[in-house]
């Protein structure tokens, strides 16, 4: 049983049997077969919780990264969470088609979320999940509160989502596929939001030795990137990292555009294709990073004729 120390960017395992669970505070447990977990006593976790949260330094990869969970034996609605110097994103792990662990991630102010276990994450945090929340750069300090308020009787599914595709005038849900394996990002054009980092983006979280694909907007690695909506043609570099050489497959799973194109682009072989009409692009790749290969095009009518092209 582990929990995230934050200003050591480490991991540190709980070895004392009588050291207390702090309610609040995200834990996870291996185990080498299935087990029951029991808890002993009659009192759920019940009322309100402020969990405090720390940025230690400037050079740890992951700080401003705490780990923190739902304290209460029922769904929690993490829109309503008081968040305080928080990005209006979280992370959890859940477990792809092969059992492996991978990073879902729901952001507050678009309401979308991915889906690498076959449904996507929502806003409702399940009983006693531990997720990730981060506090950005400029700030060391920060909180995520909970009240009863903001406890659901939500199961789980698709209709806890607040936005999907036809909500934007363009949007892609694109999967890099290896056979069972899958990674994914969200990209869609909006003219409320910057095509600058915002709060409608969210930061990737990687796994190591494991198909990735993400896109990168000042240096910020990102699984949802929100694009401003302001120009008719949008070309938008895609970064894929491959653990080994192989073929892969691109797939948009899910798109909407109204009365315009969304192509891949090739530039290795040239090739352009519509996804909307074959959302499936099969390739070989080597392993490693490849940044300048596969660019999505986002090509929309605006209705006013003065805006660039």
């Amino acid at each position: 049983m582990k929990y995230f120390n934050e200003s050591l960017g480490n991991w540190q395992e709980i070895t004392d049997a009588q050291t207390p669970i702090v309610v609040g505070k995200g834990y996870f447990v291996q185990s080498a077969q299935d087990d029951t977990l029991v808890f002993n006593g009659a009192i759920l976790n019940n009322g309100s919780y402020t969990i405090p949260c720390t940025r230690t330094g400037t050079t740890n990869y992951y700080r401003g990264f705490n780990l923190v969970s739902n304290p209460y034996a029922s769904y929690l609605d993490f829109d309503a969470a008081v968040r305080t110097n928080l990005l209006p994103t979280m992370w959890y792990r859940t477990a792809d088609a092969l059992q492996t662990m991978v990073f879902d991630t729901y952001n507050a102010q678009s309401g979308l979320g991915t889906s690498l276990s076959g449904i996507p994450v929502s806003q409702y945090v399940p009983p006693l999940q531990s997720f990730w929340v981060k506090i950005p750069d400029g700030h060391t300090t920060g909180s995520i509160g909970f009240t009863n308020a903001m406890r659901s009787h939500f199961t789980s599914g698709f209709e806890g989502l607040k936005s999907n595709a036809i909500d934007f005038t363009a949007f892609v849900r694109l999967n890099l596929e290896d056979g069972l394996r899958k990674d994914q990002l969200l990209i869609y054009l909006d003219p409320q939001v910057s095509s600058q980092v915002d709060g409608f983006d969210a930061e990737k979280m990687l796994v190591v030795n494991y198909p990735q694909c993400y896109t990168i907007v000042n240096g910020k690695k990102l699984v949802i990137n929100a694009l401003k909506l302001s120009k008719a043609q949008n070309q938008i570099p895609l970064i894929l990292e491959f653990p080994q050489a192989k073929a892969y497959t691109l797939n948009a799973v899910e798109l909407n555009i109204a009365n315009g194109l969304i192509l891949l682009e090739d530039k290795q072989l040239g090739v352009f294709q519509d996804l909307t009409l074959e959302p499936n692009y099969t390739f070989f790749a080597s392993s490693g990073v490849n940044s300048t290969r596969f660019v999505l095009h986002l090509n929309v009518p605006l209705s006013n004729p003065n805006n660039p092209l």
